[in-house]
């Protein structure tokens, strides 16, 4: 498991014009890919910038990540612990 930060930091701290934040919760028993907020990512200023209003901590602990291409630009996926973003 690794913060937000240190995950940037080992992908060379490139800017993200859209970093997903899901969870795999627990609900009924059954885990879900839950989607839980989006913000895009200054890799020059290393500052979330918040997407939908909510905020954000670079001390996230994310289970999971991988990158990938879209129109708009490069984007993230992480996967939050559940109850720690």
């Amino acid at each position: 498991m690794k913060t937000f930060k240190e995950i940037v930091e080992l992908l060379g701290n490139k800017s993200y014009s859209r970093v997903e934040l899901r969870c795999n919760m627990s609900i009924r028993g059954n885990i879900r890919d839950v989607f839980v907020g989006v913000f895009a990512y200054d890799g020059e200023a290393k500052r979330i910038i918040p997407l939908d209003g909510d905020s954000y901590s670079m001390d996230m602990l994310c289970e999971q990540w991988n990158e990938f291409e879209t129109d708009k630009g490069k984007c993230l996926c992480v996967y939050a612990q559940e109850g720690n973003w």
